[in-house]
């Protein structure tokens, strides 16, 4: 079995953030971190050039660790009170 990675933004309210790519199916580890670093940094340029608040704390995600995700697994990249951006591990069939 393969493991592929989504990153799914998860909100309380029915408005989606339609910056980030949620329907993109990443097939390796290397892909989805590249991904992740890129969303990563463009969160932290609307921090320091537009003063959007920041996150509690950023996710930090090495390719080991997403391949040690087990299947369904998922861990925050960031996270709010009311919305989280995670990236999620899935079986590719």
């Amino acid at each position: 079995m393969s493991k592929c990675w989504t990153i799914q933004w998860i909100s309380s309210g029915s408005d989606m953030y339609d910056q980030i790519d949620t329907t993109a199916v990443y097939s390796s580890s290397a892909s989805v971190l590249k991904a992740i670093t890129y969303i990563i940094q463009d969160k932290k340029r609307d921090i320091d050039v537009d003063g959007v608040e920041p996150p509690r704390e950023f996710g930090v995600f090495t390719e080991n660790m997403l391949n040690d995700m087990k299947f369904d697994d998922w861990k925050p990249i960031w996270e709010y009170s009311d919305t989280m951006l995670i990236v999620t591990a899935r079986q590719m069939f």
